[in-house]
């Protein structure tokens, strides 16, 4: 063997030895690509989370500050067209402009479909012939150059993780004002929203076989809005430019998630978003956000009167003051009225700041205070008439104002009548 043949042999690779060094590679670059894979999902969900968050904020902000929430927007225009991203409010009757009548095809994206229940003229749930357009629900896209107003929202965050479009239902009375007679009503939501409780034991993978179905809303059927994102799978979901990713499953191919892309008025979610990939009749890959009324603000309807609010708080509440000791603490005046309006204070006690010494506004403003005979009113101490005999002559010790009022009292005992300026 000659010196040639030496050096190739000692540093030459058989094929077997290659295909080793290829199964290694193999090996690592599989490990590294299915951690990319892992890092990426997550990082998906978590911008689809955290932009939802800015979505729902400013819908918030469009309801304070305009008393409605908006009108969703057509999902299959491209970016270019003059009404991409922004809200359209169909008419509900044929005698407006874009009118969609009710389960009627959906146009460029954007649906109006019957809502689960049909509310009367307060929202409330009516058994009786009632006005269906009270209770029809949008489904479109997010309008996002409505909302850039209110939250200053960028073009890149109103698409979710994966760059699509979220879905925006929305009860379609809710986007109408109050002043029109039929709009906003808090507790006028049509949107039937079902949610999966999680069920097992603590630590256990999710098995979505043992989830078990409950409410959002009590009495049910009554969710203001809803805002999705499809997943990672697309399905339902619409590109940035007005695209249907995929068609949303029918037949024996449904899945859990084919609820929140049928185009009707019930959405479903896991709670806490739980996702479960498997490609059977419990796939579930989307986010939902349904928090969309004034209730999270600590505010809410009256359950006596649907007119009158109150709050949800068990604290105190102070004004003016950061440490409150009541459950109304002011620090400075308070006014009642204006120049121009009687007002009322009613109130049972009037109390000192110790609450040790109280009195009782009844006796001027009810029952009055009545002093023996042969004795006059000549002040009040400790909730109480202090009487005197007068000892004058000419008094009249039991002085009648009526029909005015005691206003005042003589340095003789005599009472001063008037009436008071409120």
């Amino acid at each position: 063997m000659n010196l040639k043949e030496k050096i190739s042999r000692q540093h030459g690779f058989s094929l077997v030895e290659l295909a080793v060094v290829m199964a290694i590679v193999g090996l690592l670059m599989a490990g590294m690509l299915q951690t990319y894979r892992v890092h990426k999902h997550r990082a998906e969900i978590e911008a689809t989370n955290g932009r939802m968050g800015e979505a729902s904020s400013a819908l918030m902000l469009h309801l304070f500050s305009n008393k409605r929430l908006p009108c969703p927007a057509k999902r299959a225009l491209p970016q270019d067209d003059d009404f991409y991203g922004r809200e359209s409010c169909p008419g509900r009757t044929a005698m407006e402009p874009n009118f969609i009548a009710l389960g009627d095809p959906c146009v460029d994206g954007l649906c109006r479909v019957p809502g689960q229940r049909v509310s009367d003229e307060f929202g409330n749930a009516s058994g009786g012939a009632t006005d269906t357009n009270l209770s029809a629900v949008l489904i479109g896209g997010l309008p996002f150059k409505e909302l850039n107003t209110a939250l200053n929202l960028s073009r890149q965050n109103v698409f979710d993780g994966w760059g699509r479009q979220f879905t925006y239902a929305v009860t379609e009375r809710l986007t109408r004002p109050e002043s029109s007679g039929d709009g906003y009503h808090s507790n006028a939501g049509t949107i039937g929203l079902r949610i999966w409780k999680p069920s097992g034991t603590a630590g256990e993978e999710h098995d979505p076989t043992k989830d078990i179905p409950q409410e959002r809303t009590d009495p049910p059927n009554t969710q203001t809005a809803v805002l999705l994102s499809h997943g990672a799978d697309g399905m339902g979901a619409y590109t940035s430019n007005g695209n249907l990713v995929f068609p949303c499953a029918t037949g024996a191919d449904t899945m859990r998630d084919s609820e929140n892309c049928n185009d009707d008025s019930l959405f479903v979610m896991v709670d806490g978003n739980l996702i479960s990939r498997k490609k059977n009749q419990y796939h579930y890959d989307d986010i939902v956000k349904d928090k969309f009324k004034p209730e999270s603000f600590h505010w809410q309807s009256s359950t006596v009167n649907t007119d009158n609010i109150r709050t949800t708080l068990a604290s105190f509440v102070g004004i003016g003051e950061d440490d409150p000791q009541a459950v109304i603490d002011v620090a400075g005046n308070i006014r009642i009225g204006d120049s121009t309006t009687n007002a009322d204070l009613r109130v049972n006690n009037l109390c000192n700041q110790a609450d040790t010494d109280c009195f009782d506004p009844n006796l001027i403003g009810g029952s009055g205070m009545i002093c023996p005979l042969g004795q006059v009113l000549v002040g009040i101490a400790n909730g109480s008439p202090n009487c005197q005999y007068t000892g004058l002559s000419n008094v009249n010790p039991n002085q009648d104002c009526s029909p005015d009022f005691v206003i005042g009292f003589e340095t003789d005992g005599d009472v001063i009548c008037g009436s008071p300026s409120l």
